[in-house]
């Protein structure tokens, strides 16, 4: 039963990681993309979405790239730099 139960709640992590990937990368292959700092590339989206990075992107709703203030942009480049999107 205890195997069972972590094979399950296994598969069910693992769905909702390939679904989240799933997503960000339509958000990369749809959103309007600009050149960024150090190499990456600004992805501008529709969706109400927090400021975030995955790879060398830099995921923005509209309203954050209008009023983009270097320090997001700062601070998302360090997450690439650090690469955190291996995490």
């Amino acid at each position: 039963v205890a195997m069972l139960l972590f094979l399950v709640g296994a598969a069910l992590m693992l769905l909702r990681t390939l679904l989240s990937l799933y997503r960000v990368v339509r958000m990369v292959r749809c959103g309007e993309k600009h050149r960024g700092p150090e190499g990456t590339v600004i992805v501008v989206t529709q969706n109400a979405v927090a400021p975030s990075s995955w790879m060398h992107y830099i995921i923005l709703n509209q309203q954050d790239y209008h009023l983009a203030e270097s320090a997001i942009i700062a601070h998302e480049v360090g997450h690439i730099k650090a690469r955190h999107s291996l995490d």
